[in-house]
């Protein structure tokens, strides 16, 4: 026979947890879920903090990110983040894209748009073009 703790389901467990951290604890979460959004959308390249390009997550206060970027962010991107994020469906990258591949697409396409940033704004970025030899970035 099941007792009480078993048939607690993963979402009530999560909320019986999140009600016993402190503030300070809660505030923390936030944060921490806050910057894997700004990763997930690929902000830190974008940030201004030169710590958050650098090390390429972020690694600031993500608010600053979220409130200064997120409105650039088309809506189905948004909406692919909300799809990934959603811990209750543990789908896989491949699951998510079959069940929303309009998102997805429109996701993809972001990253490939900052991804082209990046190789513009550094070049020792750039992917390899056919048989071109190593160079040397020496300055």
């Amino acid at each position: 026979m099941m007792n009480e703790s078993e048939s607690e389901t993963e979402a009530e467990m999560i909320e019986r947890e999140i009600a016993s951290l402190s503030p300070e604890d809660k505030e923390r979460a936030r944060i921490g879920i806050v910057r894997w959004r700004a990763d997930l959308l690929h902000f830190p390249h974008l940030c201004p903090k030169g710590s958050c390009r650098r090390t390429r997550k972020c690694s600031g206060n993500p608010d600053i990110c979220m409130n200064l970027l997120a409105p650039f962010v088309p809506e189905a991107v948004h909406e692919a983040v909300a799809i990934i994020f959603d811990a209750d469906d543990r789908l896989t990258y491949d699951e998510v894209r079959a069940k929303a591949p309009l998102e997805m697409q429109a996701y993809e396409e972001w990253l490939g748009k900052i991804r082209d940033s990046k190789e513009a704004t550094a070049p020792f970025l750039r992917r390899k073009s056919r048989g071109a030899g190593s160079q040397s970035h020496e300055q």
